[in-house]
């Protein structure tokens, strides 16, 4: 068999599941951006349709890779009976992700906040003592 370059299948953890070892990766880059500028991110929606906004832009992905990503997780869901084509986030598990990964200095329980009538869910990626003001300050007066 020609290799590829791929680390052996034998060199991952037999004891973990994909879907935990993707969480585990993601929890290690929250652990990597823990020291930038206090700022909250909505997980599933785009504030005001700005990419940017996103949790999948701050991943580095296309906004429907990064929500594909996060349902492949178990944080988020696809579609629901009145709308197939939202998505829906998964508060308990984020909970349970949060508690898993030892965020507890990192990061706020998953934010509920209107924006222009609007609801989001965000969350924060910085030491909760850096973190000076809530999703609707951030995204009410511009500082998008």
């Amino acid at each position: 068999m020609p290799s590829f370059g791929l680390d052996p299948w034998d060199s991952i953890p037999v004891t973990f599941s994909f879907r935990q070892q993707c969480r585990q990766l993601l929890g290690n880059f929250f652990h990597f951006v823990e020291n930038l500028d206090p700022w909250w991110v909505s997980i599933a929606n785009a504030v005001d349709g700005i990419e940017e906004t996103c949790l999948s832009h701050l991943l580095g992905f296309e906004y429907n890779v990064g929500i594909d990503l996060l349902c492949a997780i178990g944080l988020a869901k696809r579609a629901h009976s009145q709308n197939p084509l939202s998505t829906v986030v998964v508060v308990a598990e984020w909970e349970k992700f949060i508690k898993e990964e030892e965020f507890g200095d990192i990061m706020e329980n998953i934010n509920n906040t209107k924006v222009k009538k609007k609801g989001y869910y965000f969350l924060n990626y910085v030491k909760k003592q850096n973190l000076c003001h809530h999703p609707i300050d951030q995204f009410s007066n511009g500082s998008i």
